[in-house]
C-alpha cells in the first residue's frame, strides 16, 4: 500500500544553426564564416576559429558546438587566381616621341584615358593606370606606369668681357640653362667652385692671362648641348711694400725723422699706373712710380699700406707695420729703495732706446771700489754688493754707463744715485 513518486526537469537545447552559404566562387581568395559568436569551431582544414581564409579551391566543412549540441555544414569553394599585370619600371621619351602601352591579352581592359583597347598610344608625360577584368571569373587587377616626355636641353652664355686674374668670376646673370644634366668645361689653369650648376664660380690661377675659353653642356637623354664663350684675363699687379731704412735699422727701432724709402718688389709692369702709400699717420700719397720716401715725427706703430691699380683697373694691396723710437735719450734714476712698493723703484738701471752691443753700466763707493757691474740693459742694481752679497750702506754712489744709441751714436756718461731704505 506504498507509494513514492520522483520527478526530474528535462530541457532540450536547441543545436546551433550553420549555414556556410550556397557553393560559391572567388578571385584570390574567400573567407569563410560559420557564425555563432562564443560556440567552438573545428574546420576541415584543423582552424578551430570562426572565420578563415582559403585561397584553393575544395570542398570545406565545419563543425560548430554550442550547449553540447553539434552542426555541420559544407561548402564547395572556387579560387580563381587574379590576372597578372605589370608594366614595370617608369619610362621617358623625347618631346615628340609616341610610347605604347600594352596589357596582357586576353581580357577586358579600363584605361585611365578612358580607352578599352589592349594597347594605347600617349604623347604626353603623366601617369596611366588600367583595369583588367578576366572575362569569365570577372577577377581583375590595376597597374600604372609613369611615362616623362623631356623637350630638348638649352644653354647660353652672353658675351665675356675683361677681367682681372686676381679675382674670381661669378657666372651669375650671364648664363641660362634647361632640362638636363650640366658640366662646365675651360680652357684655363684655375678652377670651377661647383662645375654642375648653372651659375658657377671661377677662380682664375695667376698664369691665366689672354683668352679662356668656357664651355657650358647641357645632356639628357634626347640631346646633348654645348655653348661657349670666350674671356680675357689680363695679369693683375702684385703689392709686396718694400721699406728701407736710412741706418739699416729693424722695422721696429726706426728713429723719429730718420728717412724711410718705400718700393715695391720687382717684377714691375709698365701697366701699373698708379701706387697709393697711405703712410699711417695722416698722409697718403697717390704716384705714378716708386720709390719714394717719408719720415714719422712721433714715437708711434704705424701701418703703411701700399696699393697698386693698373690700366684695366685691376689692383692688389700689401701692408707692413713700422715702429718709432726716440732717439739719444738716456735716464737714470737719482735714488731708488729696495723697500719701495713698485718694483720699478727697486733697483736702479738704465733707461733709453739703445743697442746691446757694448753696453756696460757700473756703480763705484765713495772709495772707488766696484760694487756692482753689467752688459745687459735689463738688470739694475738692487742695492747689494755684486747684486747677491750683503746689503750695501744708505748713501750716495757713482755710476758710469756707456753703450750705443740705436743709430750708431756712442755714449758715456756718469753720475751719482742715492740708495735710501
Amino acid at each position: 500500500g506504498c507509494t513514492t513518486r520522483d520527478s526530474i526537469n528535462i530541457i532540450f537545447a536547441s543545436p546551433p544553426v550553420v549555414d556556410l552559404g550556397f557553393d560559391t566562387a572567388g578571385c584570390d581568395s574567400i573567407i569563410l564564416d560559420a557564425g555563432n559568436p562564443g560556440a567552438t569551431y573545428f574546420w576541415s582544414t584543423t582552424e578551430t576559429s570562426q572565420t578563415i581564409t582559403i585561397s584553393l579551391s575544395n570542398t570545406y566543412w565545419v563543425d560548430v558546438t554550442d550547449s553540447g549540441c553539434t552542426t555541420r555544414d559544407s561548402i564547395n569553394v572556387t579560387v580563381n587566381p587574379i590576372p597578372a599585370i605589370n608594366f614595370g619600371p617608369d619610362t621617358a621619351g623625347c618631346t615628340g616621341d609616341i610610347i605604347t602601352l600594352t596589357a596582357p591579352s586576353g581580357y577586358w581592359y579600363l584605361w585611365s584615358t578612358g580607352a578599352i583597347t589592349q594597347t594605347i598610344t600617349v604623347d604626353t608625360s603623366g601617369t596611366y593606370s588600367l583595369k583588367i577584368t578576366d572575362t569569365v571569373t570577372q577577377c581583375f587587377a590595376y597597374d600604372s606606369i609613369g611615362v616623362q616626355l623631356y623637350s630638348k636641353p638649352t644653354a647660353s652664355i652672353d658675351t665675356l668681357g675683361t677681367y682681372c686674374n686676381n679675382q674670381t668670376i661669378d657666372f651669375t646673370g650671364l648664363t641660362s640653362a634647361t632640362g638636363g644634366q650640366i658640366k662646365w668645361t675651360h680652357t684655363g689653369t684655375g678652377t670651377f667652385i661647383n662645375d654642375t650648376v648653372v651659375n658657377p664660380i671661377y677662380r682664375p690661377d695667376l698664369s691665366d692671362v689672354d683668352s679662356v675659353t668656357f664651355t657650358l653642356t647641357v645632356s639628357n637623354l634626347c640631346d646633348t648641348i654645348s655653348f661657349s664663350s670666350t674671356a680675357i684675363f689680363v695679369a693683375a699687379p702684385t703689392a709686396n711694400i718694400i721699406p728701407t731704412t736710412q741706418s739699416g735699422a729693424l722695422l721696429s727701432q726706426v728713429l723719429v725723422d730718420e728717412i724711410i724709402t718705400f718700393d715695391n718688389a720687382p717684377p714691375f709692369k709698365i701697366e701699373d699706373t698708379i701706387f697709393s702709400l697711405d703712410f699711417g699717420d695722416g698722409t697718403i700719397l697717390d704716384t705714378t712710380g716708386l720709390p719714394v720716401t717719408h719720415s714719422y715725427d712721433s714715437v708711434a706703430s704705424y701701418l703703411v699700406i701700399l696699393s697698386i691699380t693698373n690700366i684695366y683697373g685691376c689692383s692688389d694691396y700689401d701692408t707692413i707695420s713700422i715702429t718709432i723710437v726716440s732717439n739719444q735719450i738716456l735716464y737714470i734714476p737719482n735714488v731708488f729703495s729696495p723697500l719701495a712698493n713698485n718694483p720699478e723703484n727697486q733697483v736702479v738701471k738704465v733707461y733709453g732706446e739703445i743697442l746691446s752691443e757694448g753696453f756696460e753700466f757700473r756703480i763705484y763707493n765713495r772709495w772707488g771700489e766696484l760694487i756692482f757691474q753689467s752688459v745687459s740693459q735689463q738688470e739694475g742694481w738692487n742695492g747689494k754688493y755684486q747684486n747677491s752679497g750683503v746689503d750695501m750702506d744708505i748713501g750716495v754712489y757713482t755710476y758710469v754707463v756707456k753703450g750705443k744709441f740705436l743709430d750708431g751714436t756712442e755714449f758715456k756718461e756718469a753720475g751719482t744715485v742715492t740708495l735710501i731704505r
